[in-house]
């Protein structure tokens, strides 16, 4: 998908979010409603979620989709950082 033909709504915020193993980049409707978290899959990012974004259905939702790391806009994890959990 190109990233550059895609026209963000403007109740849309975009958060760059500095974390330990790298920032991550997430769109954010930031509504104070019920939540609604978009997670994409492997080789993708949060712009394949724009249909969800511009769906006036979900006006009344907060919207959240990220970039994982090393994906769409979010950094690649840094190195010496690993994702661990518990009893690995």
């Amino acid at each position: 998908m190109n990233t550059e033909e895609i026209i963000i709504p403007e109740r849309v915020k975009i958060r760059n979010t500095a974390t330990r193993t790298g920032n991550i980049v997430a769109w954010d409707t930031g509504e104070d409603a019920a939540s609604v978290l978009f997670l994409h899959g492997n080789s993708s990012s949060k712009e394949i979620f724009i249909e969800q974004f511009t769906d006036p259905s979900l006006t009344g939702y907060r919207l959240l989709a990220i970039d994982l790391p090393g994906h769409g806009r979010s950094e690649e994890r840094r190195v010496g950082k690993e994702c661990r959990s518990r009893g690995s």
